[in-house]
């Protein structure tokens, strides 16, 4: 392993299963740690999911690459006492353990905190759970379309409109956002061991993310305001910030959040100067006020044209990420100066 990795010399235990445990390991190892992923003797069961609705079908385990690469693998049958004896000696040299197993569970197996932290007092330990460490439902198991999505509200409040039912999550879309949030943890523990010599247990849950995620909603309603669902796209509160359909059947977000600045120049872009001498929409108190008016008006325009006539970047966002246009100079500076990206030196 090069040293110039940030994380070179780092050494992880990966216990976690799933999705938002690993991703944080997985992160780790991006960036040079030796991250050693602990199996069942069965696999982890994420690497034996297969297709369903929804999900796209490939010959290459897609989902295992995005959140198990750069790591390897040890199978240990943790319910016996040789295999815990394994996984005991591998914490004496570790620099953190990563687990998302129930905490009976846990408990059964010998590898919670209290249980791991006499054997390395460098250690740091982070958790993930479902709901939190404490309180009546620490021990309740979940995944993020349950414990993220729907518990926080999000479910409700994402929806296109008040009468729509809630909208469903898509997979790994609350676990890898979390993941990261566990990964700040221990990267925060770490720098805080370089500075006391002691580890110490960091932890996250799906649920506490999903707050995060909706921090905004829940703060409001902390405050004594009525949090309502958004209304639909035909009575939008600004229909400069709104979904609207083009002539090649695609959808595209308008989403203009300086009126007196952005007006004239949309008016150009869909050949309709003469909206400027309209007193519904000529100013920005007036665009609002008349928004269920300016939605149908800037639909039947923009029905006429392909959206590659109106927007930026015409192409779904799985050609941007294809073409690199979002990976480009997403690189680190070593201590030599130069520019690295993760996996250049391997």
């Amino acid at each position: 392993m090069s040293d110039n990795f940030l994380l070179a010399g780092v050494r992880v235990i990966d216990a976690a299963n799933f999705i938002a445990g690993p991703v944080a390991t997985t992160i780790m190892a991006d960036l040079g740690a030796d991250v050693i992923k602990i199996e069942s003797p069965d696999g982890d069961p994420y690497r034996h999911r297969t297709g369903g609705p929804g999900v796209a079908e490939s010959p290459y385990n897609y989902r295992w690459i995005v959140d198990n690469r750069t790591k390897r693998g040890l199978a240990l049958d943790l319910r016996e006492a040789a295999g815990r004896a394994v996984l005991q000696r591998l914490v004496e040299r570790a620099d953190v353990f990563v687990t998302n197993a129930p905490l009976d569970s846990r408990a059964r197996l010998g590898v919670r905190w209290e249980d791991l932290a006499p054997l390395n007092p460098r250690l740091i330990y982070a958790s993930m759970t479902a709901y939190g460490e404490h309180g009546e439902e620490a021990g309740r198991t979940g995944f993020d379309a349950t414990a993220l999505w729907a518990r926080t509200g999000l479910m409700d409040l994402a929806k296109p409109s008040p009468d729509s039912p809630p909208a469903r999550s898509l997979p790994g879309m609350g676990d890898h956002p979390t993941g990261v949030s566990l990964f700040a943890a221990i990267m925060t523990a770490l720098y805080r061991r370089s500075q006391t010599g002691r580890g110490t247990m960091v932890s996250t849950s799906l649920m506490a993310n999903g707050v995060w995620w909706n921090a905004i909603q829940i703060q409001a309603a902390l405050c004594g305001a009525r949090v309502e669902a958004r209304p639909p796209r035909e009575e939008p509160a600004s229909a400069l910030a709104n979904l609207y359909r083009c002539a090649d059947g695609r959808w595209f977000l308008l989403n203009l959040l300086n009126d007196d600045r952005d007006w004239p120049p949309l008016l150009h872009a869909i050949e309709r100067p003469d909206l400027a001498a309209d007193a519904r929409f000529a100013t920005t108190p007036a665009r609002r006020a008349n928004a269920r008016a300016l939605v149908p008006v800037l639909g039947r325009r923009l029905r006429r044209q392909a959206v590659a006539r109106v927007a930026r970047h015409p192409e779904p966002p799985q050609a941007h990420v294809r073409r690199g246009r979002h990976r480009r100079g997403r690189a680190y500076r070593s201590a030599d100066g130069r520019q690295r990206r993760p996996g250049a030196d391997r």
